[in-house]
């Protein structure tokens, strides 16, 4: 399946922003399971990893002034990450 790439310069702007937009909603929740898609957008953006808890994901990208969060649509998921022009290897790096 081909990926799409589509940049949208903002010229006048400080920040960088990334959206990641996957085909599947809420729509494509089972019967039974309503929210589930929800759910795990929310596990995969305030839940932490093997090393580091949600806190401490907050405590690294406070300082850079960045942030990170999803939606969730009907027919679509969207990861977003924004973050200072200046700040992004820091960003990428975690």
């Amino acid at each position: 399946m081909a990926q799409e790439v589509v940049e949208l310069k903002q010229t006048n702007s400080s920040k960088i922003v990334i959206k990641l937009m996957f085909n599947n909603g809420s729509i494509c929740d089972p019967a039974g399971k309503e929210g589930l898609t929800y759910t795990t957008a929310q596990l995969i953006t305030q839940g932490g990893t093997g090393e580091w808890s949600f806190s401490d994901i907050q405590d690294k990208i406070y300082p850079m002034a960045a942030e990170y969060g999803s939606s969730v649509d009907k027919e679509v998921t969207i990861f977003t990450f924004m973050f200072i022009k200046t700040g992004w290897k820091n960003f990428i790096r975690y």
